[in-house]
């Protein structure tokens, strides 16, 4: 049962980061050389999100070999930043 949970906050986690990169024009990129790739999320710094940061290496990054770069934010500092991205 957590583990069906920690499953659905990282699918749920994954959506919103994709949504936030993609609104923030911080889209995914190519690193250089090897071929891998990465994408960079920008996520409230909360115990559920921590979680789900601790995950992903051990899980969507093995699976999907994209590199997650994480960049936690409180709550009121990620709110303002997300409103400036999305302004622009």
């Amino acid at each position: 049962m957590r583990t069906r949970r920690m499953i659905q906050l990282l699918a749920t986690a994954s959506a919103a980061g994709s949504l936030l990169v993609a609104c923030s024009g911080a889209g995914g990129s190519s690193s250089s050389g090897g071929g891998g790739k990465s994408i960079n999320v920008l996520m409230v710094g909360n115990p559920q999100m921590e979680d789900i940061q601790k995950l992903t290496k051990s899980t969507f990054t093995k699976d999907t070999g994209i590199k997650v770069n994480f960049t936690v934010l409180p709550e009121n500092e990620l709110r303002d930043k997300v409103t400036q991205d999305i302004a622009t």
